[in-house]
């Protein structure tokens, strides 16, 4: 069984519990499902459902990766992602679905319809070069969203320089772009870079957010910024 999707997803699984048999569809579930689309996934997504597809924490806590019953052909794409207010799907080129790690397009759902509810028409723009660094956003995103193992975030606050010094020179940035709807694919990140090490990851917005795999490691992260948790998990 292959874990990985990406150069940055073994960081990635390290925020999460370890994998166990039965997180990942069978094979039958995802072949009926290619078969009543008529479609073949590619190598990276196929290999990260059959992994992970099951895992609520990966793939369920903000956004919605569908499962494999739930995928649909529109306007000439397969749409296997929608945004938690179905204001948006993400989805894949039928044309490109023969590369193993195409891009990833998204469109807009008109707000007149209901959730769930597909509109009549899409229009696609490319949102990902790849459907790896999609899968990279969407993990680090339900990380943050309490799918990690421990989490914490401060109150509302200014970033001082000797705490972003401390990230720079203690911490790497991951190459990981924003879930946020519409975001430009060749946009760098639009905020706080995510600044990761062996099992934690940060970012700041008005205030700092960390996740880890050891709630020690929450302790320490307060202590090098200074500052207390207003709430943790």
């Amino acid at each position: 069984m292959d874990l990985d999707w990406s150069e940055q997803s073994p960081h990635i699984r390290s925020l999460f519990r370890p994998w166990q048999e039965g997180d990942g569809y069978d094979e039958d579930t995802i072949a009926a499902a290619e078969a009543r689309c008529g479609v073949r996934l590619p190598v990276i997504l196929r290999s990260f459902y059959r992994a992970w597809g099951r895992r609520s924490d990966l793939t369920q806590m903000n956004e919605y990766l569908l499962a494999p019953d739930q995928w649909v052909v529109h306007s000439g794409a397969l749409i296997f992602c929608v945004e938690n207010q179905a204001g948006a799907y993400w989805a894949l080129l039928v044309e490109s679905l023969e590369e193993a790690d195409p891009p990833v397009v998204e469109a807009d759902n008109g707000p007149e319809m209901s959730v769930w509810e597909v509109t009549a028409d899409l229009v696609w723009r490319t949102c990902r070069r790849y459907v790896s660094a999609f899968l990279d956003g969407l993990t680090y995103l339900h990380a943050f969203s309490r799918g990690a193992l421990h989490g914490a975030h401060s109150g509302r606050l200014r970033q001082e320089p000797s705490q972003v010094e401390w990230l720079e020179r203690t911490w790497r940035k991951a190459a990981v772009l924003s879930l946020q709807v519409s975001y430009p694919a060749a946009n760098d990140w639009l905020g706080s870079p995510t600044y990761v090490r062996d099992g934690q990851a940060l970012e700041w917005f008005d205030r700092f957010y960390a996740v880890a795999n050891s709630a020690e490691a929450l302790d320490e992260i307060a202590r090098a910024l200074a500052i207390e948790w207003e709430e943790r998990w």
